[in-house]
């Protein structure tokens, strides 16, 4: 096994990956590669342990929140007459538990009962939604985490995103599950079942749509939790593979249910409530990974590093802020669209933290400044031929000292301090007055 390892090692896997010749391949081909490389980056970010821990955490606020969540979602539901549907709901969602859930279930309704909405006043009112509201604020932050997002919703939107989801999201579930079960029954599908070959067809018709469903759901959750602009198609990969991941994944659980009976005696009382954390940890961590794969599948450009794989020294992050500053001066004297950190990460080829980082970096030098899009985009703060290269670079340089330089030599050499001093004043002279105005057009 040793052998194995030693022959076959992530390096080696990770060369392999990224330094095939595409040129003449099949569609086919490519696409198998790109899936080999979306599995490698999302097990690199396991392996990290980052994504369990924060589905380790939403264990806990799941746990904290669940009840008041409910309370606020039955008092909605119980306008339309249609409370009486969240325990069905909720035995099919945790089916995987076994015989465990009817208790689980059982003590939920029992707790979300006992919270009458109508007469918990304002003050009681207030800690059941921001109760509500800090859950979804949790689950946002591991998913921005997972997209790299640093900066999340504000307050405001927080209040109309999280309760516009929270309010309506159960009414659209339970909407179409009726409109499911009317179209089951209605006299035209009963008549097509009945047809030859149609039976079959509407038995797998009716096996995939609960599949589709559950896809669907896990595809809006990705397009609508981090705090960016996700495409379509990516969070729908990411919400499929989710989809049968979780599954497989309930069969899986299901079977270790059935044949626990060794933990049921050990644990007594307590094994129903371990085996609903256990369940829950798995959902998440399957969310988490579902999200990470929607991630990679839109950004190629980050598959080969993880963020904090990146390393850099100071002359090669003074390299390439210098570089980001130029393609800024280029699109902005050719009065083209503004450069976002995406499209500056896919041109160069680095993940789009580092490209967000040298931006701070430009943005504290009084270089550029970043618009109210989103995504956002940036432009220099002034006048091109207003913005010295030399003066940019400067700040630039200093943003970054060597950690030599943190200590002062006691007797410098006086040679090497002239030379350095002459150095300087070389430079200031050959490139003192290039501004970005020539510094584009020499391009």
């Amino acid at each position: 096994m040793s052998r194995i390892s030693h022959f076959v090692s992530a390096d080696q896997v990770k060369y392999w990956l990224w330094h095939l010749d595409e040129r003449g391949k099949h569609g086919l081909w490519r696409l198998g590669i790109n899936m080999m490389r979306v599995c490698y980056a999302v097990m690199r970010d396991m392996a990290n342990g980052q994504l369990s821990l924060r589905a380790m955490s939403l264990v806990y606020t799941t746990l904290v929140s669940l009840v008041p969540l409910l309370a606020l979602s039955f008092s909605v539901l119980k306008g339309f007459g249609v409370h009486n549907q969240i325990e069905p709901l909720l035995l099919n969602l945790l089916k995987p538990l076994g015989n465990q859930r009817f208790d689980i279930v059982s003590n939920i309704i029992g707790f979300v009962d006992n919270i009458k909405v109508g007469v918990l006043g304002a003050v009681g009112l207030a800690f059941l939604l921001y109760s509500v509201i800090a859950m979804m604020q949790k689950i946002e932050e591991s998913f921005n985490f997972t997209w790299h997002i640093r900066q999340g919703r504000t307050l405001s939107q927080r209040f109309s995103d999280y309760l516009s989801v929270i309010l309506i999201g159960p009414l659209l579930i339970f909407l179409s599950i009726g409109i499911t079960a009317t179209v089951k029954s209605h006299a035209a599908v009963t008549y097509i079942t009945h047809l030859p070959f149609m039976g079959s067809l509407i038995e797998v018709i009716g096996f995939l749509v609960p599949w589709l469903v559950m896809a669907a759901a896990f595809t809006f959750i990705y397009f609508y939790m981090p705090n960016t602009r996700v495409n379509i198609g990516s969070a729908f990969i990411g919400g499929l593979i989710t989809a049968i991941a979780w599954k497989v994944m309930g069969l899986l659980f299901s079977s270790f249910i059935a044949g626990s009976t060794s933990q049921t005696a050990i644990y007594s009382a307590f094994a129903s409530a371990i085996a609903f954390m256990i369940w829950l940890y798995l959902g998440w961590l399957m969310l988490l990974i579902g999200a990470s794969i929607a991630y990679y599948h839109q950004n190629p450009q980050n598959q080969l590093f993880r963020k904090d794989e990146w390393k850099m020294s100071a002359a090669e992050k003074e390299r390439l802020i210098l570089t980001i500053s130029f393609m800024v001066a280029q699109r902005f004297a050719a009065a083209e669209s503004s450069w976002d950190a995406k499209g500056i990460a896919l041109h160069l080829g680095v993940p789009t933290n580092v490209v967000e980082a040298c931006f701070d970096k430009l943005a504290a030098v009084g270089f550029l400044v970043k618009t109210l899009e989103n995504p956002q985009r940036v432009m220099p703060t002034k006048p091109l031929d207003q913005l010295n290269v030399s003066d940019i670079a400067g700040k630039i340089h200093r943003l970054y000292p060597s950690e030599v330089a943190q200590f002062k030599v006691l007797r410098p050499e006086m040679v090497v301090e002239r030379y350095l001093q002459e150095r300087e004043q070389l430079i200031k002279e050959s490139f003192g007055d290039l501004n970005y105005e020539t510094f584009v057009r020499a391009s």
